[in-house]
């Protein structure tokens, strides 16, 4: 256990912790509301996610893992059963309503009423299946590995982004696909990339400070370089309902801003002013660590609470500094109740005794 621990690089625990606050922030508005700032943030923050996913997923692990039975109860538990519960804790109840968010997407769950983001959940435990199933189809391969988890991402991708998934205010009728099975190829093949970006993160963990900070201002001046060359054209890039931006750009945005999260968590990892009794590792740590029971539980208070008692005062929703703030009070709140949750009732969390 403690060489597990020691291979497990931290700074990805730092990326998801700023990766969390920035969708924390992307709900400080409506749904669909579309200002220049959570639009910026949505054109990489889910992108992100999938990637930091995928960089602790190891083929090598395969074989510890045990058999793909095991494997799909314990992703069942800790994905889908969350999602269960939450759904409908979120919905107005009703038989048929239960019913109909079972089927798992964005469109489903505004039908019953539930909490729309819990979508990711049902996608992500596609996700780690298809992931799970190519590196035990490619364990007994020995040469050229990385080659073909390449191909797969890109047929991933490909496979995806073919399928056709209309906007949900396109008056089409159209439900998505069961468990968001068009999404969760798009979202393999984010997870794949990241397997493959491991490499080049651990590389980046050695490098100098100056390289790093040259790094970061180039990646951000591609995320807006893609920014600028959308325009008024840019429209909400949800992995919800997979996106609706050009290709080109719409992956520029999202490997160009995933790479700068990556780099400024790297950064922070280093300085000395996030290791003081001020700014407590640990604390850092724990937000990472903890992504998915932060992500449960934010959205609601976010913009009932939160962003309720603003609008009160006359601080509107577009307003990044509001939704900057809103998202810090809401962090702090929703990591003092996965505390309690995780002393008391994991389960819902899909934390299980092994």
């Amino acid at each position: 256990m403690n060489e597990v621990r020691k291979q497990r690089i931290e700074e990805l625990d730092y990326v998801k912790g700023l990766a969390i606050f920035l969708v924390i922030m992307g709900h400080a508005t409506d749904n669909l509301a579309t200002p220049l700032w959570r639009l910026v943030i949505y054109s990489f923050h889910m992108p992100l996610f999938f990637m930091v996913s995928g960089m602790v997923t190891k083929p090598a692990d395969v074989k510890e893992r045990g058999t793909f039975g095991a494997f799909l109860i314990k992703n069942f538990k800790a994905l889908l059963v969350p999602y269960i519960i939450f759904a409908a804790v979120y919905s107005c109840f009703s038989y048929q309503n239960f019913g109909i968010m079972l089927y798992g997407t964005f469109e489903t769950l505004t039908s019953a009423h539930s909490l729309t983001s819990l979508w990711y959940l049902p996608v992500f435990f596609l996700s780690r299946v298809w992931v799970e199933l190519l590196f035990r189809a490619l364990q007994p391969v020995k040469r050229y590995k990385e080659v073909w988890i390449a191909v797969a991402a890109v047929a991933f991708f490909a496979v995806g982004l073919a399928l056709p998934h209309p906007h949900p205010t396109s008056g089409t009728g159209f439900i998505g696909y069961p468990l968001g099975l068009d999404i969760s190829f798009v979202t393999t093949g984010y997870m794949l990339a990241g397997c493959l970006l491991v490499p080049a993160v651990k590389r980046l963990r050695e490098a100098k400070l100056s390289l790093l900070t040259l790094g970061l201002f180039l990646s951000l001046g591609l995320l807006a370089f893609g920014i600028l060359v959308k325009g008024d054209s840019m429209v909400l890039d949800s992995m919800a309902f997979k996106g609706h931006n050009t290709l080109p750009t719409m992956f520029l945005n999202a490997f160009s801003g995933s790479v700068a999260i990556i780099i400024l968590s790297i950064i922070m990892y280093r300085s000395p002013a996030w290791h003081s009794p001020i700014f407590n590792k640990n604390i850092l740590l724990f937000i990472g660590q903890n992504t998915i029971g932060i992500y449960l539980l934010h959205k609601n208070f976010m913009q009932e609470v939160v962003m309720g008692s603003f609008s009160r005062w006359g601080w509107t929703e577009p307003q990044v500094l509001v939704a900057f703030v809103s998202a810090l009070i809401t962090l702090v709140v929703a990591c003092i109740g996965v505390k309690i949750i995780n002393r008391y009732i994991p389960q819902l969390i899909g934390r299980f005794p092994q």
